[in-house]
């Protein structure tokens, strides 16, 4: 099977060269890698291009936009240009674990359900010193076993980080088919897979996810729940009604997936659209009728946490869950 690797970069020239070692130090090397360079105003792009040439990778390529185009459309646009029957997701700052082409690529062999592939993660500060990040990220136990997110009533809920993943150059065409170049290209590929029965966790960590305060999706050292603004979750929940409107007309076109699935997805827009009035609006009213969707929300503490966000409280609220789990962490091992 073809691999193709796709690492997106903006600014990113204080750890790119340690990413681009950890690939080209696999135990199975990639067949194309294509580094998508967003405009970057430093020396990103003179760094890869130095790499590549000092280590002779003529299946490595620097495309670099003319303009920028933002983190989740050079992802997306990047997808159409690489041709690997296993398409790998990267980052410009992580560190791959050396076996995850390996055991990532042969679990797709062997497993033809799988349909979008994520591992686990190890969370490393911005000196790649391991620490536990308010996140929660699970490093798993290393079985290698494989598990399968089931669709249902919170499928629009999962968040699972691209650069953990790998996807078939099938369910990539399905991906382009319905994408949307404002909305994270993680929350799209994990939770259309699941909505086709394709998406697998692997208990195996893949990368060491490096947490600084640059990082492009916001996520920072030490800050957990409560750490984004009302804006960006009014904009997030826009965007996402956009991309459940074109999940729903490409599948009412198609006639692929049973009623009973799109049901769901009609029911999670109007849910969607909901929370993006309440949010607008500040209304408590609208707020209340937030409940009658609760079991389209992850948790509890999502239902709660759009209040909080509304209010602007919720910095305060994500300090005291954090220290409430600390808490019962501790009492549960004593």
């Amino acid at each position: 099977m073809k691999t193709s690797i796709i690492i997106a970069t903006y600014n990113g020239e204080k750890y790119i060269d340690d990413q681009l070692l950890s690939i080209y130090k696999q135990t199975q090397l990639p067949d194309e890698v294509v580094i998508y360079d967003d405009n970057s105003k430093d020396d990103t792009v003179g760094i890869a291009k130095n790499f590549i040439n000092r280590y002779g990778l003529d299946n490595w390529k620097v495309v670099v936009n003319k303009q920028n185009k933002g983190w989740q459309k050079n992802f997306t646009d990047a997808l159409e240009e690489v041709s690997g029957d296993v398409i790998f997701f990267c980052d410009q700052d992580d560190i791959w674990i050396e076996d995850r082409i390996e055991v990532m690529v042969s679990t797709i062999k062997n497993n033809p359900e799988v349909k979008c592939l994520s591992g686990k993660i190890m969370t490393i500060d911005g000196n790649g010193k391991p620490f536990e990040n308010k996140h929660g990220y699970d490093k798993g136990r290393e079985t290698q076993l494989l598990n399968k997110v089931q669709f249902n009533e919170k499928f629009n809920t999962l968040t699972l980080l691209g650069c953990s993943m790998c996807l078939t150059r099938e369910f990539a065409q399905k991906l382009i088919a319905t994408k949307v170049d404002t909305y994270s290209h993680d929350a799209q590929s994990c939770r259309l897979a699941t909505l086709l029965d394709g998406m697998y966790i692997i208990d195996k960590v893949v990368i060491k996810y490096r947490i600084h305060n640059n990082n492009t999706s916001g996520v920072i050292h030490g800050v957990g729940f409560g750490s984004s603004n009302l804006e960006k979750r009014i904009r997030d929940i826009s965007n996402n009604i956009v991309w459940l409107n074109s999940v729903i007309n490409y599948y009412e076109q198609n006639r692929k997936i049973p009623e009973e699935k799109l049901d769901i997805i009609y029911y999670t827009k109007k849910m969607q659209e909901a929370r993006y009035y309440f949010f607008v609006s500040r209304n408590i009213f609208k707020y209340l009728k937030l409940f009658k969707y609760r079991a389209y929300y992850s948790s509890l503490a999502m239902l709660i946490g759009d209040f909080t966000y509304c209010y602007r409280v919720n910095k305060f609220a994500g300090k005291l869950l954090w220290r409430l789990k600390r808490l019962m962490k501790i009492s549960s091992q004593t």
